[in-house]
């Protein structure tokens, strides 16, 4: 089980502090950022994954370089064509897009391009899933009131069946993380937990909260 947190607004230095780290570009909301902010963080990205252990920076220790698995990922909704989604992927150097959009069209073309693709998806409107399959990597599965900050029974969704690997959304904290662990520990479609909103306050990001998270699922 890996973590999603879409809080990145500025360059950090602690990307190594978390196994798995998706970054979410947001084009709107109290987390925007713009397409050349997202590329300086991109940049940043590659640079430091590109050095190796022999690698000096400043502040560490010689070898303490970890390489990192970061997924780069922008938000699109559906005002974006994709003639705009992929004028800003290939400026903002990023490979997954997550679309809050219903044109299939859309997909069908960002997966020809070898683009990741995301698809969030409300537990109560889970049909969609069948008409986008094919097209998509990975499904955002949410309450019924996406970013309302409400848990939700989690449970239903091993009920499903999906055969695609999800991530899961709806307010996932320290408080409920083992319990996640445990309800999906026999699904194998089950990669990732979204902990945005616990770990957020808008200004700036509990990292403590990070820690203990990462380290109550070791």
């Amino acid at each position: 089980m890996k973590l999603k947190a879409c809080w990145i607004r500025k360059i950090l230095k602690n990307y190594e502090n978390i196994d798995f780290l998706w970054f979410n570009f947001i084009d709107y909301s109290k987390r925007k950022i713009d397409m050349f902010q997202a590329k300086k963080i991109s940049e940043d990205i590659d640079e430091e994954n590109s050095l190796s252990p022999e690698s000096s920076l400043p502040d560490r220790e010689k070898g303490a370089i970890k390489r990192v698995c970061i997924k780069k990922v922008w938000l699109f909704d559906k005002k974006f064509s994709y003639e705009e989604i992929v004028k800003i992927m290939q400026f903002a150097k990023l490979d997954s897009v997550q679309l809050y959009s219903n044109n299939l069209e859309n997909f069908k073309k960002l997966k020809n391009k070898w683009y990741f693709v995301i698809k969030p998806i409300q537990i109560n409107k889970i049909e969609e899933f069948e008409k986008y399959k094919n097209f998509v990597d990975l499904f955002i599965i949410d309450g019924k009131n996406p970013w309302s900050w409400k848990t939700y029974d989690y449970k239903k969704i091993n009920n499903l069946n999906l055969e695609k690997n999800f991530l899961l959304a709806g307010w996932v904290s320290e408080e409920n993380i083992l319990e996640i662990k445990k309800i999906f520990k026999n699904n194998k479609f089950f990669c990732w937990v979204d902990v945005a909103s616990s770990i957020d306050n808008w200004e700036n990001i509990d990292l403590e909260k990070v820690k203990k998270i990462v380290n109550l699922i070791k």
